[in-house]
């Protein structure tokens, strides 16, 4: 892991992503996800706030 990740887990209380997550695979969105529960204190809170699409090729239009 990040070196400079490492010094982030468990730091903060409440994570807001916005308007970005729509910009990744499926994957990816589950790789950050996870990511971000590493960097929450106990009992912290992710706010995702972004776009859907059906498709990914409705995205792209």
């Amino acid at each position: 892991m990040n070196l400079h990740l490492q010094k982030c887990y468990n730091a903060y209380d409440f994570i807001i992503a916005t308007y970005s997550l729509h910009h990744l695979t499926d994957d990816e969105k589950i790789q950050f996800i996870q990511l971000l529960k590493t960097l929450l204190k106990e009992g912290g809170c992710i706010l995702i706030a972004d776009v859907a699409f059906q498709t990914r090729s409705d995205l792209e239009k």
